[in-house]
């Protein structure tokens, strides 16, 4: 849609239509222009994603979903309560981020866990992902820790719990969530 909708012709609708989303409004500056491209800041298995890129006239940027931009304009408080939530996840991943790149760097010698393609022999390909296996995915230890009360600290807990394996973004992205 947004690619047949020729920006340059339409800025004033698209900047009326980004305008209406809560992150852009609390920026609290004027929009220079919006375009729609990749995002170059994300992680690799998202690198195709294109999303809105908004310039304010200071030039400074942000990039914002469009299906977020429309969800917030029909339902806010559902947005409202997938942001909080994506955030809470975030901050649990970056609680074992340290321990992801550890498990990465002692076992990618061994390759895909599901199509053995090597990681060392495809050094073109993106980084390998640690994915969740076994019967606790890493939603269903954040379930279980919030629910629990003995351990307050949630790489520890992750660590004692969680069943890693190394994927490759084709495997990876495959097979989605059980």
């Amino acid at each position: 849609m947004f690619e047949s909708l020729g920006f340059q012709k339409n800025q004033k609708f698209i900047q009326a239509f980004v305008t209406t989303y809560e992150k852009v409004q609390r920026q609290n500056k004027e929009i220079k222009h919006v375009r729609y491209a990749l995002n170059e800041n994300i992680p690799s298995y998202f690198k195709q994603t294109k999303c809105l890129h908004v310039v304010f006239t200071d030039n400074t940027e942000i990039t914002v979903s469009y299906k977020t931009v429309v969800s917030s304009c029909f339902d806010p408080d559902g947005t409202s309560l997938r942001h909080a939530i994506n955030y809470k996840m975030q901050q649990y991943r970056l609680a074992i981020a340290k321990d992801i790149t550890h498990f990465r760097s002692t076992n990618i010698q061994y390759g895909c866990a599901e199509c053995n393609v090597s990681f060392l022999e495809n050094w073109d390909s993106p980084m390998p992902h640690v994915d969740h296996c076994g019967e606790k995915e890493f939603r269903h230890i954040v379930a279980d820790f919030e629910a629990q009360t003995d351990e307050s600290d949630f790489a520890k807990y992750h660590g004692a719990r969680a069943e890693l394996q190394m994927l490759c973004e084709n495997c990876n992205l495959r097979k989605g969530k059980s």
